[in-house]
């Protein structure tokens, strides 16, 4: 992406790492994915461009809402298209323009709008939608499963978690579905008439927000038990070395009882997107920046998409 005035508004939605965390994708407003290597970027031998991407390329025609990861593939979900990318040709020098391995179309009347996971079971793919519905495809075939109804509104967000799986709307339900019925069997809302933008969890608690403080629950009850009173908005959060992040103007890193660990200042603007690996938190949004923060909330670096 050359244009200059395009980089004004460029924005980052989603952040997806490899599975082995060497490379971080990451999808923009325009379509686009780029692919960075971390390794490259965190190296005592820093090249002058290591911390711009390998390869930019256009992966589709709207945006870029949803970045996953099943074993060795790249899902990205935007507009009406899901595409499946290897890892092996996203990451290979050779490979000048990557193209797909896969592609999922979706009825034009919906579009994607949602986090992709794969289910409890390891054989599904799920896409949340603007119609309400969470479709599923099995990952062998790729062929569709029967969707349901999840939502009054868009669904804004998945989870997979032990006990099911989790989705969020913009109805302002937290609802916790059982895996092989596809039936609703918990169902929370932290506050009436307030949409939900994310749902994350360690497997013992679930952390959900959006137009709400972020809410703790227990997840074998989706009990809530604490809000976490973190600055402005915050449109994503995760759970990071034992904490959980949250991302709005700032990064803030917590305990669960609330209390603030440590707050790292982020670039100007909104965050939209963070996502952990085992060392490294990811955080991106109103800005063609991403920022790398270790797990005591210091800055470890920053990628540029130029």
């Amino acid at each position: 992406m050359r244009d200059n005035r395009k980089l004004l508004y460029t924005k980052i939605y989603s952040l997806q790492y490899s599975f082995d965390e060497k490379y971080l994708a990451a999808g923009n407003s325009y379509g686009e994915i780029a692919l960075f290597s971390v390794s490259s970027a965190l190296g005592a031998d820093l090249l002058p461009d290591a911390k711009r991407p390998l390869r930019c390329f256009r992966a589709s025609s709207s945006r870029i809402f949803s970045l996953a990861s099943l074993d060795n593939t790249l899902i990205s979900g935007g507009g009406n298209v899901i595409h499946g990318f290897r890892w092996n040709d996203l990451t290979n020098d050779e490979t000048r323009s990557p193209q797909p391995a896969w592609t999922i179309n979706i009825s034009a009347d919906s579009p994607l709008d949602g986090v992709l996971t794969t289910s409890v079971s390891g054989n599904r793919l799920l896409a949340g939608c603007e119609d309400g519905l969470i479709r599923s495809w099995d990952t062998g075939s790729l062929k569709p499963l029967t969707p349901w109804s999840a939502h009054e509104g868009a669904v804004r967000a998945l989870c997979e978690v032990s006990t099911g799986i989790l989705s969020a709307g913009a109805d302002g339900m937290l609802k916790l579905w059982d895996s092989r019925s596809e039936k609703c069997v918990l169902q929370r809302q932290p506050e009436l008439g307030a949409a939900l933008h994310f749902i994350c969890s360690d497997g013992e608690w679930v952390v959900c927000g959006g137009a709400v403080k972020p809410t703790v629950f227990y997840l074998r009850q989706l009990t809530p038990v604490q809000t976490i009173p973190c600055e402005g908005v915050c449109r994503s959060a995760t759970f990071f070395a034992g904490r959980l992040a949250t991302c709005s103007s700032r990064v803030q890193l917590w305990e669960l009882g609330g209390d603030p660990k440590c707050v790292a200042e982020a670039a100007s603007g909104l965050r939209w997107a963070c996502r952990a690996s085992n060392t490294l938190l990811a955080t991106a949004g109103s800005n063609p920046s991403i920022e790398l923060f270790s797990h005591r909330g210091y800055r470890a670096t920053t990628l540029s998409w130029v």
